[in-house]
């Protein structure tokens, strides 16, 4: 028995079954692309070729957003202390009051700063679902391509080799108001894998 040994298996089922015991025996990785996660990933990849802006203003709101946060936990954190070590009256103890006091005060400023980059998240969050309809015509493209492979394996086409067609699409489609691009982009990423997929048919399996 050698411990360094490993036995790989792969199946081309999208969901296996497995006994009980055997489950408790393997690790089970599945790589199969959902429709959701795949809108996701272009929903990304669009808003990053499209409004690169965009992109990094919502990775900076959300570090922004939890060093916020973190902050006000401490600062609530700071003023149960403070008065979990209090003795006596706290009514009569003036350095609790005042450093109370400025516990609230920091606490209260703390929190109008979250509530502003709340909604500079939000606002970001809108101006991305403006590309959504894009991502969803991407993901329901793809899955579309994926079930040629029924008629035979060899119609396969990589996840990479769409995202890469996708954004030749996006760089062809001219740059205007970002509805009518959208608008323009969807029926022509619509063709352009339309014509590559049926460009590598078989005669036979041509209409």
């Amino acid at each position: 028995y050698n411990t360094d040994f490993r036995l790989f298996f792969t199946t081309k089922h999208p969901n296996p079954c497995f006994t009980p015991e055997v489950q408790a025996k393997v690790t089970v990785v599945n790589f199969t692309i959902t429709p959701e996660s795949l809108e996701s990933q272009l929903l990304a990849d669009i808003v990053h070729l499209e409004r690169a802006d965009l992109e990094a203003e919502q990775d900076t709101t959300v570090v922004e957003l939890a060093a916020v946060q973190n902050e006000l936990d401490s600062v609530e954190a700071g003023i149960l202390s403070l008065l979990g070590s209090a003795n006596g009256n706290i009514l009569e103890d003036e350095v609790l009051i005042d450093a109370l006091r400025d516990s609230k005060s920091a606490a209260t400023a703390i929190t109008r700063k979250l509530e502003v980059i709340q909604q500079a998240s939000e606002q970001l969050a809108a101006a991305r679902e403006e590309y959504r309809p894009l991502a969803v015509r991407g993901s329901v493209i793809f899955c579309s391509i994926q079930d040629v492979t029924q008629m035979s394996p060899l119609y396969h086409h990589p996840l990479e080799f769409f995202k890469s067609l996708f954004k030749r699409t996006l760089a062809a489609c001219p740059p205007i108001d970002v509805k009518e691009r959208v608008a323009a982009i969807i029926p022509a990423v619509t063709t352009d894998a339309f014509r590559v997929v049926c460009r590598g048919l078989f005669a036979r399996h041509k209409l």
